[in-house]
Parts: structure tokens; sequence; C-alpha cells
């Protein structure tokens, strides 16, 4: 039972670890979309991809469907 428990921990402490990291990874990609769309306007398809990618991230609870 205590190797679950300590199973458990590990894996609890690297979803926080894999959260943080996207933290930083959206904030970086909000950034470059900010760029992008006024350098090159919203309808530029990497500015899309862009967008599309926040968007996915962005669902509440955490989990995403495919």
């Amino acid at each position: 039972m205590s190797d679950l428990v300590g199973e458990i921990d590990i894996i609890l402490h690297e979803n926080k670890q894999l959260r943080e990291q996207n933290r930083v990874l959206r904030s970086n990609l909000v950034n470059c979309v900010a760029r992008l769309e006024a350098y090159y306007g919203e309808d530029y398809p990497a500015v899309r991809d862009a967008k599309a990618a926040l968007t996915a991230t962005s669902q509440p609870g955490g989990t995403h469907e495919l």
C-alpha cells in the first residue's frame, strides 16, 4: 500500500511540474500570437493556428478530449 502512495505522490509531483511548464509555454504562445497578429493580421495562417492552439489549451478542468 505504501508503494502505491509513493507512486501517487510521484505522479502528482510530475503533474504539477507539467502544469507549470504548460503555463509558461501558453504565456509565450500568447505573446507570439499578439506579435504575429500585429505584424501580419488575423487572417495569416500562423496566427489562426496559434489562436486555435490557445483555444484548445483554455478548456476548463484541465482535461481535453480529442
